[in-house]
């Protein structure tokens, strides 16, 4: 079934990262399917890991050209939720700011408004503030995702152990899931350990010698 193949596209996005084939393939399911939420979020998800990877803007207009599909007002969050994260990637803080309050209105779980103020902070550079965020939504939620996210708030603050104390619990919840991988690789090689980091970009580039960004570091470790 289609719900079955949008299920085996998170598992692959999970374990192996972002690719335009993955894209492709959601954009060849149903419309029906399409306008479910996990198929908006993912959608949404894989094409921003894209555009990280590439910063191509017409990612970024596969992106909005698929919420303006989905914008059937019968999934509200989704829709908010990608938007937001849409706007943040455009750096159209204002058009965030405004998702956000509407998903404040459809009383989303203070964890996820948590998670999306960190994100928020993240871009902003306010990476203090970023750890405060996600570490209220760790404590009310605990994920593999938001662990993650904490990390790299670390990461940025220049705190690398603490970073690396929260990527290992990251992994000990997700254990297979690629941007847990590359965030510990990238750790590891700030802190000048090369070994660790070539083991985590080599798991990477197993799953998808494809992804430019970790192959990218891969190669700075030689």
């Amino acid at each position: 079934s289609e719900y079955t193949q949008l299920l085996t596209i998170n598992t692959q996005y999970i374990q192996s990262g972002a690719s335009i084939d993955l894209l492709d393939q959601l954009d060849q399911l149903n419309r029906s399917t399409k306008l479910m939420s996990m198929a908006q979020t993912l959608y949404t998800e894989i094409g921003l890991d894209l555009h990280h990877e590439t910063r191509l803007n017409s990612i970024l207009e596969r992106i909005q050209n698929n919420l303006v599909e989905g914008d059937t007002r019968q999934e509200k969050i989704a829709y908010f939720h990608n938007t937001f994260y849409l706007s943040i990637e455009k750096e159209d803080f204002t058009a965030a700011e405004n998702a956000l309050l509407q998903l404040k209105k459809l009383a989303i779980n203070q964890s996820s408004i948590n998670e999306l103020y960190g994100y928020s902070m993240i871009a902003r550079n306010e990476y203090a503030l970023a750890i405060e965020y996600y570490t209220k939504a760790v404590s009310a939620k605990k994920s593999a995702s938001n662990i993650t996210a904490l990390s790299n708030a670390y990461r940025y603050a220049g705190d690398l152990q603490l970073a690396k104390k929260f990527i290992n619990e990251s992994l000990a919840i997700s254990p297979e899931n690629h941007k847990t991988h590359s965030l510990k690789g990238l750790i590891a090689l700030l802190e000048g350990d090369i070994n660790a980091a070539i083991n985590s970009f080599e798991v990477i580039a197993k799953k998808n010698p494809t992804d430019i960004y970790n192959m990218g570091n891969l190669g700075l470790c030689y």
